[in-house]
This record gives C-alpha cells, structure tokens and sequence, in this order.
C-alpha cells in the first residue's frame, strides 16, 4: 500500500527508492511528490522531515523464452559518487585514488578536471577517501547536505568550499554573515550577508550536489 515516507537525515530519493524497492524517478515524478520536486530541486538533497509519497506497487510481466537463463538489472542500483578534489583552486586531475564505502573499497582516478566518479549503494551512508600516498584519508557523510535554501546546508557548503570554519547550526550568527558576504564578493554577488535566492542557486552551482 502507498505510504507517506518522512525523510530523515541522510536520506534522499534514491536511497527512499532502495527502501521500498522502486526506480528513484518512479517516486521523484509522481504527482503526489509535486510540490515537493518544486521546493527540494535536487532529489539528491532532501531536508529531514520533508515528506516523500511512496506509491504501491505495480506488477510489470516481462515476455522471455523458456528453458534459457535472462539476467534483469534493477533500476537505481548502483547510484552514483561524483566529487571534484581540489587543492586550492587547481583540480587534482589524474590522481589515483581509493575510497571505502560502507566497508567495501573502490580504486580509481580523478579525471582531467579532478572529477571522481564511483557506483556506491544507493543507502550508503559513509565513506573515508584517500587521495594518491595519503594517509590520513577524508571522511564523508554521504546524504547529510542540507538544501542550500536552508541555513545549515549554506554553512555547509561554505564550509566544504573553506570559507566557512564554524559549526554546521543551522543559525545565522555572525560568522555565516561574513562567510556569506565572502562567498557573495568572490562571485559577484551583492555583499548582503543574506541567504538571498541568487546566493542560495550561486552556492549551489559552484559547489555541486
């Protein structure tokens, strides 16, 4: 039977797909999640206790010959990982790297423009990064990121762009005002200090998902 999923933190279509067992579009276009689509954008950034329709199931036959093996890939399964790692400004482009996802290890290499890209579960949750010899590794929160029309996913963003160094609280004190307005001077913006809607689309292009 359909039922009226609230989100929680770390939670995104895809993963509330994985759960139910459902395509992430199949949930992310229905007409009951419209209004949701309109506020989040992103099915990939949800806000914990933002409300996700999960339609019932519908049974779907497939025609195949008898007496033969068929192999059928479910829809949503891997996701995808895509970070850009940067030193400075400058993309580490090339580099090789290996990244342990919910306890399983993938290898790679950034592409040309620093680019990572790896199929993960669709619930992962947590991974720790390691970039060419280093040691000490990255840790990542996967599906913790606030949408940037909210205070703690601006704070959040800043932060992983290193112009914010405080707390992810969610309350516009005097450090997210400067942060803001430093965000807002380096990309042409008018230094308001506000999360302003041209401040909030800017943030979210520059840093990504």
């Amino acid at each position: 039977m359909p039922v009226y999923h609230t989100v929680r933190q770390g939670e995104c279509v895809a993963s509330i797909g994985e759960r139910y067992g459902f395509w992430w579009q199949s949930i992310w276009n229905h007409s009951k999640n419209s209004n949701l689509k309109s506020l989040r954008i992103d099915p990939n950034v949800l806000m914990p206790g933002d409300i996700v329709f999960v339609p019932d199931k519908s049974l779907r036959e497939e025609s195949r010959g008898t007496e033969q093996r068929h192999r059928f890939r479910k829809k949503n399964v891997p996701a995808e990982l895509v970070i850009r790692i940067m030193s400075g400004n400058e993309p580490r482009a090339n580099e090789k790297y290996s990244i342990n996802v919910d306890g399983s290890w993938h290898e790679g290499s950034t592409d040309s423009q620093g680019y990572l890209r790896a199929q993960i579960p669709p619930g992962a949750s947590s991974a720790k990064l390691f970039m060419g010899g280093d040691t000490d590794g990255f840790e990542l929160a996967l599906g913790q990121l606030d949408p940037s029309s909210e205070v703690s996913g601006a704070q959040a963003r800043l932060a992983n762009l290193g112009i914010y160094h405080g707390e992810i609280h969610g309350k516009m004190d005097d450090a997210t005002v400067e942060s803001l307005r430093d965000f807002q001077r380096a990309h042409g913006l008018q230094e308001t200090g506000k999360l302003d809607k041209l401040t909030q689309d800017k943030l979210s292009r520059v840093h990504g998902s």
